[in-house]
This record gives structure tokens, sequence and C-alpha cells, in this order.
């Protein structure tokens, strides 16, 4: 996943576009990854913790978002899950990238 995130991210650097455009599609990968994150990160939170988390009255401190993450990826799943995403996702931008002639 690095790797092509690195290459993906140099293809855009190197290409011949205007750096607005540069910017722009930065932006969208930024954007796209980012909101990868808590979708798949939600699936493996504990049943029990997410519905304390739901029904607190109270603020969600940054605490509570912490060993909601940790609980998440502690076996490892998440972040294998998370890893498959993203693999997916930097391989249809290259996929759109090349096909507009962007890079």
């Amino acid at each position: 996943m690095d790797e092509k995130l690195k290459a993906l991210i140099d293809k855009v650097r190197q290409s011949q576009i205007p750096e607005t455009e540069k910017r722009k599609i930065f932006r969208i990968m930024t954007e796209a990854l980012t909101s990868l994150v808590w979708p798949v990160l939600y699936k493996y939170v504990p049943k029990d913790r997410l519905n304390k988390m739901v029904k607190s009255t109270g603020p969600i401190t940054v605490a509570d978002y912490s060993l909601m993450i940790t609980e998440a990826v502690r076996d490892g799943r998440a972040l294998r899950d998370l890893n498959q995403k993203i693999d997916s996702v930097l391989v249809e931008m290259n996929r759109l990238l090349v096909k507009q002639g962007t890079v």
C-alpha cells in the first residue's frame, strides 16, 4: 500500500498538469482515503463499546475515541481490511488518472 501511494503521489507531482490541478487531485485523494477509515473501524468496534458511546449523554473524549480505536484494531482484522480497501482505492485512482491522461 505504501509503495502504491508513493508511486501515485510521484506520478502526480511529475505530471505536466498545472499546480492547481495537482493540489485538487491531492485533496481528492486525501478525502477519499480519510473517508475509508471510520467505516472500516466501526465494523470492528466491540458492540458494547459502540452502544455505550451512542447512549452517552456527555461529550465523547479523545480518550474514548482512543480506546475505541485500540479495541477495533487489537486483533489486526481491521487493519488488514483497511489496508485492502486503501490498496483498492489507490489502484482505482491510478487507473482513473491514467485513463484521463493526467499521469
